[in-house]
């Protein structure tokens, strides 16, 4: 069975067919416009450069700046570090009292701030109680010594007493032996002869007697011999407990303290005073680990406070530390100041500086001025063959070593501060430190205040360094 559209359906599907063919030609009208205002826009551009006028070409010389340069040369240039420390007393003394006793006499001398010399009193203290024990002291030791006497005269008469009954031993037994002689041929009785031996034997004890006397002094005299120096040491001990009631500085100095006055009771050991000298004072500096390598005993320092316009003290390496400080990477180096403890402005202990230490064993280096160095490079003005009246500028690498401060007017009369540099400079070359911003390589220039000399300076002229930093 076959369907027939309608009426409807047929004007619809026509009417649709209409409108596609109408959008299809928009689309081609726009094409055609746009390849249209191409070709226009070209033929414009080609017209354009086929009618462009030609360029008139102006020459113009390239500008020339007078420029200030210095020649570098080879100089001593000692390496200088900077270390950082406290500075202490070489010799204090903290005075302490050695016996116990009430404080009698405080001179009026004796206050902080004030010299004393060696040997002054500082305290008196009561002497009462050290006087009676030295007295009887002295005493004991006489009565020893007495007794050492005794025993000397004692031994005198002990040997004469011993001599005589040897010689009445003697005789007591020639008798014996005439009664027995006697008794033999029967002249004597048995009375006789046990008289005169009773009394060879009441001799002979008495002789012993005497003997043991005598053998026992060597032994008493050592007993009394000790005894004596003992008694002869604590007189010694007594006079010098009285001596020191007398409370006195061991060293020249100034008091830095006094603890006691008059009527105050002041015990063994007690510190009573303390006396500095501020004669020679030392500095611990903590300077880079790297240092050591460097610097040595009898290298010069100068010291000063980290404040503008203080004074400066000069010394010495007086020692270096063994090892190093891993945490901190420093070194410690001793330095010694030497100085009038009288005058002004005196390096006091507990003061906090700022030292540079010079070292002596410096070699010959190529300085440049710390300004003409940027970004490790440098400008040169070197002669150009085309252009005789002016020079072309350079640049060249150099590495800093370190940057020291001082004066070198065989280089620059005015600068004073420098850098020690290796690279790609050398004695001779003319470096430029004015117009530094203004200039690149290639640049045209022309030398105007050139300071400085062709040769390296003579050892008679040497640079005058200051204090600066270790390192670059």
């Amino acid at each position: 069975m076959s369907v027939r559209p309608s009426a409807g359906t047929s004007v619809r599907n026509s009417s649709g067919g209409s409108f596609r063919g109408v959008r299809a030609g928009r689309v081609w009208v726009r094409a055609l416009l746009g390849v249209a205002a191409a070709l226009v826009a070209c033929a414009t551009f080609v017209a354009l450069v086929a009618t462009r006028p030609e360029a008139i070409r102006v020459e113009r010389d390239e500008p020339i700046l007078t420029v200030r340069a210095v020649t570098l040369a080879m100089v001593r240039a000692p390496r200088v570090w900077t270390g950082y420390g406290t500075v202490r007393s070489m010799n204090a003394s903290d005075v302490s009292a050695e016996v116990a006793a009430r404080v009698i006499d405080r001179p009026s001398s004796v206050e902080p701030g004030m010299p004393v010399r060696r040997g002054d009193v500082l305290l008196r203290l009561d002497p009462s109680d050290y006087e009676h024990a030295l007295a009887s002291a002295e005493a004991r030791l006489g009565a020893l010594v007495a007794q050492h006497g005794g025993l000397d005269s004692s031994e005198a008469r002990w040997r004469e007493q011993s001599a005589i009954i040897k010689e009445e031993i003697t005789i007591v037994r020639a008798e014996l032996e005439r009664a027995l002689d006697a008794r033999s041929r029967g002249a004597a009785n048995v009375a006789d002869v046990e008289i005169r031996l009773t009394a060879a034997r009441r001799l002979e004890r008495e002789s012993a007697s005497i003997g043991q006397q005598l053998d026992d002094i060597p032994f008493r005299r050592a007993a009394l011999d000790a005894q004596i120096n003992d008694a002869r040491s604590l007189v010694e001990s007594a006079r010098l407990n009285l001596e020191r009631t007398s409370v006195r500085s061991p060293i020249d100095g100034v008091i830095q303290s006094v603890g006691f006055r008059a009527g105050e009771m002041v015990q063994r050991g007690d510190r009573v005073a303390r006396v500095v000298d501020l004669s020679r004072v030392e500095i611990p500096l903590l300077a880079p680990a790297s240092a050591a390598s460097e610097l040595a005993p009898g290298d010069e320092v100068h010291a000063s406070p980290d404040a503008p316009g203080a004074d400066t003290w000069s010394g010495t390496i007086a020692r270096i530390a063994p090892e190093n400080d891993p945490a901190r990477r420093t070194v410690t180096l001793f330095a010694e100041v030497t100085q009038d403890p009288g005058g002004t402005g005196v390096l006091r202990p507990g003061r906090f500086v700022v030292a540079s230490v010079s070292s002596a064993s410096s070699a010959d280096r190529l300085i440049v001025p710390r300004r003409a160095v940027e970004g490790g490079r440098v400008l040169v003005a070197e002669s150009d063959a085309e252009t005789p009246e002016s020079r072309r500028v350079v640049s060249r690498a150099v590495r800093v070593l370190y940057n020291l401060t001082g004066r070198y007017p065989e280089i620059d009369p005015l600068e004073t501060q420098w850098s020690v540099v290796e690279g790609e400079v050398g004695p001779g070359d003319r470096v430029i430190v004015s117009n530094l911003d203004s200039l690149q390589a290639g640049a045209r220039v022309r030398l105007g205040d050139v300071s400085g000399a062709s040769g390296a300076p003579g050892p008679e002229t040497p640079g005058s360094p200051s204090t600066s930093g270790g390192g670059p």
